[in-house]
């Protein structure tokens, strides 16, 4: 699923989420979501700023593993 909302001329927020499933376990799973904004920084569109919150959750991890991530960025 991805969802993305043109606000203001050069910018855009985007919010996507991505889920897999285990066929042969129903009770384990991964799950992405993402969330960024998109700013032009010019009219041709060459040039961009892009910054976002992205999340992973997984239902199976090894035991000294932390089953959820949660991670920044700026481009």
């Amino acid at each position: 699923m991805k969802v993305v909302w043109s606000f203001l001329e050069g910018q855009q927020l985007t919010l996507g989420n991505d889920l897999y499933t285990s066929f042969d376990d129903l009770g384990e799973y991964r799950n992405l979501t993402r969330l960024t904004w998109d700013r032009a920084l010019d009219r041709g569109g060459k040039w961009s700023i892009l910054a976002g919150i992205e999340n992973e959750y997984d239902s199976d991890t090894q035991d000294d593993m932390d089953k959820d991530d949660l991670d920044y960025f700026l481009n």
